[in-house]
């Protein structure tokens, strides 16, 4: 329409490589107009400033991801164990892609002991950056290459955590498997509660 170059950042779900001049993208493809990249582009960069906290955020189901009612109250038993532990306080948000039922069922039991709860689907802040610069850890749903990009490149130390169901996607999950060889992210399985630091 602008007869002007297009730049796409992310995965092509579907469309053509002749669809863009440029692809940037950390999940290869077999284009020949691509940038393979650690992590995706991002506005966050390294955050400095950080206080006595975690950040978790939370996504929804994708990439082979499918996530239920049993995962959401292991989470929930999670963050409490793991803050009370540590003596940590909790920045807590869920994202427009999260089950408004699961948001609420969080909501319900984390918003009182956290010191920020976003249920975006209410109130849908932009607090990402906000919070990763104050964290000192990043707990991130497993699913999001681009919350868990986000993550990483705050410089913090990155936790996802996975659900039991889970499909293997030869596009994301090597992404994944790079991430965690590079120590980029420790994987949570929240079945067995191990974190593989």
């Amino acid at each position: 329409l602008y007869n002007c170059k297009n730049i796409l950042i992310g995965s092509l779900r579907g469309l053509k490589c002749s669809c863009f001049d440029l692809i940037l993208t950390v999940k290869g493809n077999k284009c020949k107009n691509q940038i393979l990249l650690d992590i995706a582009p991002t506005q966050i960069s390294l955050c400095k400033k950080e206080g006595n906290y975690f950040a978790l955020l939370i996504g929804w189901d994708g990439s082979g991801y499918r996530y239920d009612e049993k995962f959401f109250i292991k989470l929930i038993d999670f963050v409490k164990n793991i803050s009370k532990k540590e003596n940590i306080k909790r920045l807590i948000t869920t994202s427009r892609r999260t089950d408004k039922k699961y948001e609420e069922l969080l909501e319900k039991n984390l918003k009182d002991i956290s010191e920020e709860f976003v249920a975006y689907h209410k109130n849908p802040k932009a607090v990402v950056r906000e919070f990763l610069c104050k964290a000192k850890k990043v707990f991130v749903t497993e699913e999001s290459a681009s919350m868990i990009s986000e993550a990483i490149a705050s410089g913090k130390k990155v936790y996802t955590i996975k659900p039991k169901q889970v499909v293997y996607d030869k596009k994301y999950t090597p992404v994944l498997e790079k991430f965690e060889k590079e120590k980029r992210i420790f994987r949570i399985d929240l079945d067995n509660i191990k974190c593989s630091e």
